[in-house]
């Protein structure tokens, strides 16, 4: 009598382990970049979440160029606990863990075995121990992520209500992050002519789209949020490829970023061609191999469509990069491609590298990762000092680009964009902040000296000789307090 085959683990069981494995492994590789400070992008995150659960208006009383459910999440996150450096980035941790076990599914629809969707997800988390694109951060690329990789897995799925669903997730990932809209090819290969499914998906993704607006419009608030979503970014857009073109420093350190990504991610990169291209693994249609070169290309576009090139955009690049190593490793298993194994052994020793610090490595891909420590740590030196000494109802107007400002500060902003930089493109919004700051001077004026931020226009700096007392200056930074009420020596 033969043996029976062992009884599979009920898949609950399966995720309930492969989710804190992963977790695990996120903890160990990022452990380094928990305590680093906010970047701006995350002071904005913190800062407009912990406003609108203080009651403000998203848009109405405070202003970014990000979409509402980047803010929305931030709101919900602060309605349980405050937000510190440390306790986001752990947040970051959850998502990326998130982002590795969908991604086995993804690999599971696409027709890869049980080993090689495994190995994805391996591959997702190894390709986190370079710092280059800052993968601790909590921003919207990250954000966005595990809203697309649902809805990718629920659009490789055949069920009949799943079009409706993977658009509805697909809508809320631009909701989160617009650029996502560079990732509709791929909807348009999965589905081909079937124009009812196409249809139940641009239903779903329209649909929330729609009611979002609805809400906004209906709340008096659809001009701001227009500007946020649309007309804002339009101008960021042209300012930015401006800036790049006007800026031969900032190109010669491009090409210098691109010679360190290219030694960074080289070898995943070889491993996803080897993947993608030549003799196809069983069970894997050629469909889906066109599916992860198109989300890869999207994910490039997307990156670069803005012109400024930030390196945190790119963190969209790891999930279909995993995917192709993914795939390599499935040939290894049917083929046994023995360059494909010695890659793997090259990624995994790159990867120990990195995360070991070895012969300071990581220290010089952090160096290119456009993460400025010194003023971040700046950042917050100053805002916690300004905490010891602000009493109840001060307030403060930031006159820089790091948000974190008002976070470490726990100071309400006094303006409604906490992005000074933004005023540049808004003429209306910095005469308002103008009226604005006249009608109710803030007790605190701090001042970037950085000549990329808008510098302070003459009316603003006269009022601050007149009314305000300068009472310390940093390396980047000049504090100023009202006269009436200094406070501060």
């Amino acid at each position: 009598m033969e043996p029976k085959d062992p009884k599979p683990s009920p898949i609950w069981l399966e995720h309930a382990i492969a989710f804190p494995a992963l977790f695990l492994l996120v903890c160990l590789v990022l452990n380094r970049e928990f305590p680093f400070p906010f970047t701006d992008n995350e002071g904005a995150f913190v800062l407009l979440g912990r406003e609108m659960g203080h009651g403000a208006r998203l848009y109405a009383d405070l202003w970014d160029h990000k979409p509402p459910f980047y803010f929305g999440l931030s709101w919900w996150l602060q309605s349980f606990s405050a937000l510190d450096p440390v306790s986001l980035h752990f947040f970051g941790a959850v998502l990326h863990a998130l982002n590795g076990f969908l991604l086995t599914r993804i690999a599971k629809r696409m027709g890869l075995s049980d080993g090689a969707a495994i190995g994805t997800a391996l591959a997702y988390v190894g390709l986190l121990a370079s710092p280059l694109v800052l993968p601790w951060t909590v921003d919207a690329d990250l954000l966005c992520l595990p809203f697309l990789l649902i809805s990718f897995d629920l659009l490789l799925s055949e069920g009949p209500v799943s079009p409706l669903l993977s658009g509805l997730l697909f809508g809320a990932a631009f909701l989160t992050k617009q650029s996502v809209l560079f990732l509709c090819p791929v909807v348009g290969l999965v589905y081909g002519g079937q124009w009812a499914r196409v249809r139940r998906w641009f239903i779903g993704a329209g649909g929330i789209v729609a009611l979002t607006a609805l809400y906004f419009a209906a709340t008096d608030r659809w001009d701001d949020f227009s500007d946020a979503l649309i007309r804002f970014n339009s101008i960021y857009v042209q300012t930015g490829w401006q800036f790049f073109r006007a800026t031969a420093a900032f190109r010669q350190f491009l090409v210098q970023l691109s010679w360190m990504a290219l030694a960074v991610y080289g070898i995943p990169l070889l491993l996803f061609i080897h993947g993608v291209g030549g003799p196809r693994v069983s069970r894997v249609p050629v469909r889906n191999l066109f599916f992860i070169g198109l989300w890869l290309l999207g994910a490039l576009g997307a990156g670069c469509a803005s012109g400024y090139f930030f390196t945190y955009y790119f963190v969209a690049v790891l999930p279909p990069l995993a995917l192709g190593m993914g795939l390599a490793w499935q040939k290894w298993e049917e083929k046994k491609r023995l360059e494909v194994a010695f890659l793997s052994v090259l990624f995994t020793a790159g990867v120990l590298l990195l995360v070991l610090n070895v012969g300071a490595l990581q220290d010089r891909v952090f160096g290119y990762s456009q993460y400025p420590t010194q003023r971040y740590m700046e950042d917050e030196g100053v805002g916690l000092a300004l905490r010891a000494h602000a009493q109840p109802g001060d307030e403060l107007l930031a006159w820089s680009d790091d948000p974190q400002l008002y976070v470490y500060s726990g100071l309400k902003p006094s303006l409604k964009t906490p992005f000074v930089n933004h005023l540049a493109s808004m003429p209306s919004l910095l005469l308002q902040t103008w009226i604005d700051f006249q009608k109710r001077p803030p007790r605190f004026v701090l001042v970037a000296l950085s000549n990329q931020v808008f510098p302070l226009p003459g009316p603003f700096r006269s009022y601050l000789k007149t009314h305000y007392t300068k009472v310390k200056s940093w390396q980047t930074l000049e504090l100023y307090v009202l006269k009436t009420n200094p406070g501060l020596k």
